[in-house]
């Protein structure tokens, strides 16, 4: 039988301490790195489960706001997740104007108009649902998710189609906070619609949009995106100015028959947590 000598005993000792201090150290680097990596797949699951959500929602609110036009009325059921955040149904946080000059004058669409908004946010996200748009707010700035029923086309000849709905949430202002899931029906309530029409051309010369927003950035890039889509020329067939308000300026600056035709809706609708 073989005896182990000394040095070996002590090596044997040296390569055991070896592997707990390896084995310590990569326990360390996985809490160190591999959490916080987890942490932030969580919470980048969890927002897009929430966004995923509000266009959902989204989606149900076109639905309930063509009922009046389809001539097919709907109510519609939408689950949020909270994911530890909160929930609020805000009815006056947001402004909205529109106008439009003829050779006759200027004439107000809708004059500071207070659509508001559904906002969901925790310490990982911020979404709202405003205007018929799911905005999500990232780090610096927020981005349109699921597009309004605001367009600009081009039409026959020279001329320019503008289609604007807005969605009016007149609920009464409401919240709810914690973990699991919570339920919003959404119902029709009126609808209001306006049309820019003269018995001469041009229907409209210019048209001005002006939103009051806690997401300003996402409407500028969603308009500067959407005119330009439609053949417009930023600086020349609109500009988009931001100073306290962000103003959207569309000009007829065609040939003298060139039109703006303006088609203008405001949905009123009722959205409550059941």
């Amino acid at each position: 039988m073989r005896m182990l000598d000394f040095d070996d005993a002590v090596s044997e000792l040296t390569g055991m301490m070896l592997m707990l201090v390896i084995v310590s150290t990569s326990l360390g680097v996985i809490m160190l790195i591999g959490t916080p990596q987890i942490d932030s797949a969580k919470d980048n699951a969890r927002e897009r489960l929430v966004l995923n959500s509000f266009m959902v929602f989204s989606s149900d609110v076109s639905q309930v706001v063509k009922g009046p036009i389809t001539n097919v009325y709907y109510a519609r059921t939408t689950t949020i997740p909270l994911s530890e955040g909160f929930l609020s149904i805000n009815p006056c946080v947001v402004s909205f104007s529109l106008s439009f000059t003829t050779d006759s004058g200027s004439t107000d669409v809708f004059s500071n108009l207070t659509p508001g908004n559904v906002k969901t946010a925790s310490e990982a996200y911020e979404i709202v649902y405003e205007n018929g748009a799911a905005i999500a707010r990232y780090t610096g700035s927020s981005i349109i998710q699921s597009e309004p029923m605001i367009y600009a086309s081009h039409a026959d000849g020279n001329n320019i189609a503008i289609v604007v709905h807005v969605v009016n949430i007149t609920q009464c202002e409401s919240s709810i906070g914690g973990s699991g899931t919570v339920v919003l029906r959404t119902t029709h309530n009126s609808l209001n619609f306006t049309s820019a029409e003269a018995t001469t051309s041009p229907n409209a010369r210019s048209v001005t949009i002006t939103i009051d927003s806690d997401y300003e950035d996402a409407w500028e890039r969603y308009f500067n995106r959407e005119l330009t889509d439609a053949g417009l020329t930023q600086g020349t067939d609109f500009t988009i100015t931001s100073s306290g308000s962000l103003v959207i300026d569309v000009f007829n600056t065609g040939a003298a028959n060139t039109d703006i035709y303006l088609t203008a809706y405001e949905s009123r609708i009722k959205v409550e947590i059941i």
